[in-house]
């Protein structure tokens, strides 16, 4: 037996120990994730794997997750960027915008040579504009909550929707620890997610999305020029544990509860790519609830 898979085999003895111990006031979850190995660069009889420490997290707030629905070949969708970021700006560390490139026909999302060569569509996105039912550019969910039927809206819509969303009661807090590799391009992502309240019933998913903070790249603009170097904001690059992300609390959650994911991620080459050097990528990790997709409580982590 391998020294790593020792350290992995008492991890896991060490926290179930720590489980059975606290069962009865905060029961613990460790999620069994299959974790990447090969992106770990160490020797492990020298340089065991560093799992994190927790601490308390004595956070209060509900967060929101804005996502503004937009395409490169939509001259409205720059208007509603600034919207959404001013939203943001107006609110830091508690409203976080993410991109997406997306809408049920890709009418403003499709590369159109030889001004907008770059696709910036995901897998995940295109999904969700079709659940969401995104038809049209400009659109925005915000923390994927109904309104009139529908869970876009359009961007003038966004702030009133944003304030209700903010003042809401916490249900889930979100911790989110990782190490770096660029050795391997290695990403391992750690979370912790603790329920405030009882929702035994319900059904709950983490999902965690790697953005781009900024891509320089061209839109069409009001009056229908292209901008060669325009700023896109926090665009949706890859879902790092699918689309709908990992099932939490799966037998039910009480207030108390903890539970704990592990993720890998291989990082596409900054060599290859400049806008994927660290110092240019976040994590937002946010709990979504099954049955009406909401967002009930969301984080932004840097990777610089």
């Amino acid at each position: 037996m391998t020294l790593l898979n020792k350290t992995i085999i008492g991890f896991a003895f060490l926290t179930l120990f720590v489980s059975a111990c606290d069962r009865i006031e905060n029961p613990v979850i460790i999620h069994d994730t299959s974790l990447d190995w090969t992106l770990y660069p160490n020797d492990t009889t020298v340089s065991p794997y560093p799992w994190p420490t927790w601490t308390a997290n004595t956070n209060t707030l509900r967060n929101v997750l804005l996502e503004d629905y937009t395409g490169h070949t939509c001259i409205n969708c720059p208007s509603a960027a600034v919207v959404a970021k001013t939203i943001e700006d107006n609110n830091p560390n508690r409203v976080f915008v993410m991109s997406v490139h997306a809408s049920t026909t890709s009418g403003y999302q499709v590369p159109e040579l030889p001004h907008l060569p770059l696709d910036h569509r995901t897998e995940a996105g295109n999904e969700y504009a079709q659940v969401f039912n995104v038809f049209f550019n400009p659109a925005g969910t915000v923390n994927r909550t109904l309104t009139g039927g529908n869970y876009y809206a359009l961007n003038s819509a966004w702030t009133s929707m944003t304030a209700t969303e903010l003042s809401k009661p916490l249900d889930f807090n979100i911790q989110l620890q990782y190490n770096y590799y660029p050795q391997t391009n290695g990403l391992f992502i750690h979370t912790e997610v603790e329920a405030l309240s009882d929702a035994a019933a319900d059904q709950y998913t983490i999902i965690n999305c790697l953005v781009r903070d900024t891509v320089i790249a061209p839109q069409i603009i009001p009056g229908g020029t292209v901008e060669e170097e325009y700023h896109h904001h926090s665009m949706l690059t890859n879902n790092i544990n699918g689309t709908w992300g990992t099932p939490i609390f799966e037998g039910g959650v009480s207030s108390g509860q903890k539970e704990y994911n592990n993720f890998t991620y291989k990082l596409p080459d900054p060599i290859a790519d400049t806008t994927f050097r660290i110092d240019n990528l976040s994590i937002i990790t946010f709990i979504s609830k099954n049955d009406t997709y909401e967002v009930m409580q969301v984080i932004k982590t840097s990777l610089n």
